[in-house]
């Protein structure tokens, strides 16, 4: 059994292409010997292979699919803290691999902030053990960044404060602005609608990405100066939309945990990183940008 009340987060590196299966299957093993919750958080592929090694004790493993849970780590943490919550006392161990070579720097960029929010003091009561193995054929500056997000010599919070006090990347020269206030708001879903239909999105995620938008520049008018700047964009693979205030976002959880039955507030953010295929959100005293990506 995991020692109660630690969560225990550390990094692996595995080389050649049976080298997740065969580290996946080892902690599985470990796991269901241990009585444990066994979880491995990895693509659809990944997760093939390994209910092919395990056998008969493939049904014994929780599988998350990377590609479609993964790609924005805000969505995945409720999903282990669910996890954590239904095995308090087994505990529960868990083998990902939250970076691959194919991911885009978005992507990459929410996993290291992901990562470093897991190392606050909200989540070190977990009864958890989270190993995220990575491919050591990586870039080294990305094998770098990931061993970086895990240690624990320095202090999480001022880690966390500062990667969200960061800047994104530049918004492309051609993506197309538009200011909203109280007075303007009628005319930001079809501000939102033309551009993401012409995108390619279908009908139902141009809603999403209409109904997320409007969550955040609503929080941005009701909490904020009463205004927001909007911008639109295509990008590869993806519609773009990115909120500008002068609020700020203390909370580095906020939209990351889900809100409790009885709150009716807290709710916006988390339905945005139910709805978006990637958030990134950045807040500091000098404003907040909250950039949504839905893939086309």
């Amino acid at each position: 059994m995991i020692p109660s009340s630690t969560l225990q987060h550390c990094v692996l590196a595995y080389s050649g292409p049976r080298g997740f299966t065969d580290a996946a299957v080892e902690a599985v093993s470990d796991a269901l010997s241990a009585g444990a919750a066994a979880v491995v958080f990895a693509d659809a592929d990944q997760i093939a292979r390994v209910r092919a090694a395990l056998g008969r004790d493939a049904g014994q493993v929780v599988t998350i699919d990377r590609s479609i849970a993964g790609r924005n780590p805000a969505s995945v943490l409720p999903t282990l803290q669910s996890l954590v919550d239904a095995n308090r006392e087994d505990g529960v161990r868990c083998i990902g691999e939250p970076v691959r070579a194919d991911d885009c720097a978005a992507v990459r960029s929410e996993v290291a902030l992901h990562e470093l929010i897991l190392q606050l003091p909200a989540f070190r009561a977990w009864n958890c053990q989270l190993t995220c193995a990575y491919d050591e054929s990586l870039d080294p500056a990305l094998v770098a960044d990931i061993n970086a997000t895990h240690d624990t010599r320095s202090d999480p919070s001022d880690a966390v404060d500062r990667a969200l006090a960061e800047s994104l990347p530049i918004r492309p020269l051609d993506s197309e602005e538009l200011g909203v206030d109280r007075t303007t708001l009628s005319a930001l879903r079809g501000f939102i609608e033309g551009r993401a239909a012409t995108a390619g999105l279908d009908d139902e995620r141009v809603d999403d990405l209409v109904y997320a938008v409007n969550e955040v520049v609503t929080n941005s008018i009701c909490h904020g100066e009463g205004r927001a700047r909007v911008s639109v964009w295509v990008e590869p693979g993806a519609v773009a939309c990115e909120v500008r205030d002068r609020g700020w976002i203390r909370d580095p959880l906020a939209g990351r945990v889900a809100p409790h039955p009885d709150r009716v507030s807290g709710r916006g953010l988390w339905l945005v990183n139910q709805l978006c295929d990637l958030v990134q959100l950045r807040s500091s005293p000098a404003g907040t940008t909250l950039r949504m990506h839905i893939d086309v």
